[in-house]
């Protein structure tokens, strides 16, 4: 479970239908497969987040460093 259900009731849908359509195509080590997951549930996390605090620099600082993270898992950060 990525959050609770009141929080996960302010995911707009077609974020949340990314979010499930992802999770099955990780596969069982965390590597490349994972990156597209990462992706959307950080999304879905910085939106929920900024709705309940609004503080863009925040909001963008965790993108980043997720986002971040997604790319190294596919070989391409920076």
């Amino acid at each position: 479970m990525l959050m609770c259900r009141p929080c996960w009731d302010q995911v707009p849908a077609d974020l949340q239908a990314e979010v499930y359509r992802t999770v099955k195509l990780r596969g069982r080590d965390c590597d490349a497969s994972w990156a597209p997951w990462w992706r959307a549930q950080a999304r879905a996390i910085a939106h929920v987040a900024f709705l309940t605090h609004p503080d863009e620099a925040k909001r963008d600082a965790y993108l980043a460093r997720e986002l971040g993270f997604a790319d190294e898992l596919e070989g391409r950060a920076e």
